[in-house]
């Protein structure tokens, strides 16, 4: 049957699938167009700047410097459009930009940057930064998110990655 969706293709991107709105259901890819700063609620003491020089950590502030890319929430729901004027971010899929586009930028690029052993928090701690600066926007399903992203998100990291090395041509 032709509307049958072969796995590999999803996993490795190759096919959309289309949400009952009409947009295209992840991948989702946004982008900054202007520096974005957040107050961390813990100080790391000092300056922390990642080699690619995208993101700055001064004491609490974090500062996410043009043109930062993220993928945004993977393959859930982003939650309601965020109608804000001027938001400082774009999407490079043409999709609405949802109400958590900035949980999922602090979230992201801390867990990119927890693989560097300079970087100074833990996958735990950017993990508990995604939840709070959810909560802090009156997101209700936070804790769903919290927890999924707690204990599906690295699985599901390595189950792509063995994945892909099922797949990859030799």
């Amino acid at each position: 049957m032709s509307d049958d969706i072969d796995l590999t293709e999803l996993f490795f991107c190759r096919k959309t699938l289309v949400n009952p709105k009409g947009y295209v259901w992840n991948p989702e890819r946004l982008r900054l167009i202007r520096d974005v700063t957040w107050i961390c609620p813990v100080s790391i003491n000092g300056k922390w700047e990642s080699q690619d020089g995208l993101l700055v950590i001064e004491d609490f502030t974090w500062t996410f410097r043009v043109p930062f890319t993220w993928n945004g929430a993977t393959a859930v729901s982003s939650g309601k459009v965020d109608n804000t004027p001027n938001l400082p971010v774009v999407s490079e899929t043409d999709q609405p930009i949802y109400e958590l586009w900035f949980p999922t930028l602090i979230h992201d690029a801390g867990c990119g940057y927890v693989k560097d052993p300079t970087f100074p928090f833990t996958r735990k701690e950017v993990d508990w930064f995604f939840y709070i600066t959810m909560k802090q926007r009156d997101f209700k399903h936070s804790t769903l998110y919290y927890y999924g992203v707690k204990w599906l998100g690295t699985t599901a990291y390595y189950f792509k990655k063995w994945l892909i090395s099922l797949f990859k041509k030799k």
